[in-house]
Parts: C-alpha cells; structure tokens; sequence
C-alpha cells in the first residue's frame, strides 16, 4: 500500500503546482488564499511520503525494484533526452531520500546513468554525497569527472577542497578546467597557489 501511495506522492508533487496555479487563475486574485492552499498541500503530501518512509527501510533508500525513485534513476540512461530531463526533475524534487540511490548509481557501468546522476546530486546539494562525488573526479569516463567539479562547487563543502585542487592536475583539461572553475566559486584561499601553479602548466 505505502509503495503505491508513494508512487501517487511522486505524481501529485510534480502536479500539484501547476494544479494549485491554475485553481488560483480561475478563481481571480486570492494571494493569501492560493499560499494557504499551496502550505496545506505542501504538508499533506510531506505527510504521506514521511509516514511510507518510516514504514518501509527499502522505500526509504530507494532499493526496492518498484519504488518510484528506482524507476527515475533508470529513467536516467534513457536515450531520449527529454525523458532524462524529467527524472532528474523528479529526482531533485525528492531531495535527500534519493541521494543513497544515487550514489548508488554512480557504480554503474553505465556512464549516461554515471553523467546524469551526478548532476543530480549537485543539484539536491547534500553534504553526504561529497565523498562520493570527490571519488568520480578520477571517473573513467572525463564528462562524469567534469560534472563531479561543478556538483562538488553547489554543494561548497570544505572537504572537497583537496579533491579538487588534485584534480587541477587531471589528465583530461576537461575535468581540470572544472577543478579550477569550482575553486574560483568557492573562494578558498588554500587554493590560490594551486591555481597560479595550474595556470604556469
């Protein structure tokens, strides 16, 4: 049951914006009105999705085969790009209960699954997915590498600083060039002699 209403929650919370938008439209300007629906609806659903998680450990990681968060990360190594552009939509949405999964992910032997995964967890910016991300920096393949740097930058925790500051030193320009975009956002002073070396390479 919990697995169902959890696959409504995944629905309902990409619906119900433009839902409560539209309500709002036809019954003309109501502000206090259309935030008090907005705030009720919010809770609801955050309701519904922490009781599933407290219910059921496997919902909660995302390991089971059916649950919704399991279905968007395969979304991810679709070809179709649109397709992996609503998943990772989805999978933002979802926030912290997806990183696990995500992390997960980034073992695969797929590296589409690799790519886009790791743009997912720059974009939900949770602290526990940085060592993760400082591990695909050295990623096989150079995009995943690339975007680790730009997802270790939203997140902007300090333990990535010597991650990233190797990763000057990458190989492939690619990723370097990302090492040293993400410590210029950052703005760490550690890393200003790293950087003045990286530019006399």
């Amino acid at each position: 049951v919990c697995s169902d209403i959890l696959s409504c929650w995944v629905d309902l919370r990409l619906r119900s914006q433009r839902g409560l938008e539209h309500t709002a439209d036809r019954a003309g300007p109501a502000p206090a009105l259309t935030y008090y629906m907005k705030t009720r609806m919010r809770f609801w659903l955050s309701g519904i999705l922490a009781f599933c998680l407290s219910a059921h450990g496997a919902i909660r990681t995302g390991h089971s085969q059916d649950s919704p968060i399991t279905k968007q990360i395969e979304s991810l190594k679709d070809d179709d790009r649109t397709i992996r552009a609503e998943a990772i939509n989805s999978l933002v949405k979802l926030g912290p209960v997806a990183v696990r999964p995500l992390i997960d992910a980034l073992k695969s032997d797929n590296k589409n699954l690799r790519r886009e995964a790791v743009v997912v967890l720059g974009r939900i910016k949770d602290a526990s997915a940085v060592d993760a991300l400082m591990a695909a920096l050295k990623d096989k393949d150079s995009i995943v590498g690339y975007r680790a740097t730009g997802a270790l930058k939203e997140i902007n925790d300090p333990r990535a600083l010597d991650a990233l500051i190797a990763a000057l030193k990458n190989s492939n320009s690619i990723v370097s060039y990302g090492a040293a975009d993400a410590l210029g956002e950052i703005g760490d002073l550690r890393a200003v002699e790293p950087l003045i070396a990286a530019l006399k390479d």
